[in-house]
């Protein structure tokens, strides 16, 4: 899907594209004044799309991974980065050094896995950065997440 995407905005005149995508599993917990006031857990998606036309950035971004979703957010980066050529000086457009294109994909190794730290550890956590951050005379109020 995402290699037929960079194909149309290249097909679209485009002079560069890239595609991020992210996709995240965790818990949120939000601490306010030291009350844990949220422990949410969620799966997160999305992606940013770049498009570099006549040496202006377009950029899109969406937290719906389907074809449809992807493409239209081409689309907006393709027509955001055209208007944008449109009115820039010569002097401001961006060029790109000549470098070869690569497909990567980056997984990262964490020393600990934090699905595997306790719910209570992960609080305890957040308690220690109020209190630190509560001890500055100038601090009125923390929310840690």
């Amino acid at each position: 899907m995402q290699e037929r995407t960079l194909r149309k905005a290249m097909d679209a005149g485009a002079d560069y594209c890239d595609i991020r995508v992210e996709r995240k599993h965790g818990l949120s917990l939000e601490l306010k004044d030291g009350e844990l006031r949220e422990a949410i857990p969620g799966d997160e998606s999305g992606m940013c799309i770049r498009v570099l036309f006549n040496g202006a950035w377009g950029h899109c971004s969406v937290n719906d991974l389907s074809a449809k979703a992807t493409e239209r957010a081409m689309d907006t980066a393709v027509t955001l980065a055209r208007a944008r050529a449109g009115r820039i000086k010569p002097s401001e457009k961006v060029r790109l050094s000549p470098l070869k294109h690569e497909k990567k994909s980056v997984i990262r190794k964490l020393g600990r896995n934090p699905h595997d730290i306790p719910l209570e550890e992960k609080h305890r956590l957040l308690l220690e950065i109020n209190g630190a951050l509560t001890a500055i005379p100038e601090v009125r109020s923390v929310t840690a997440l």
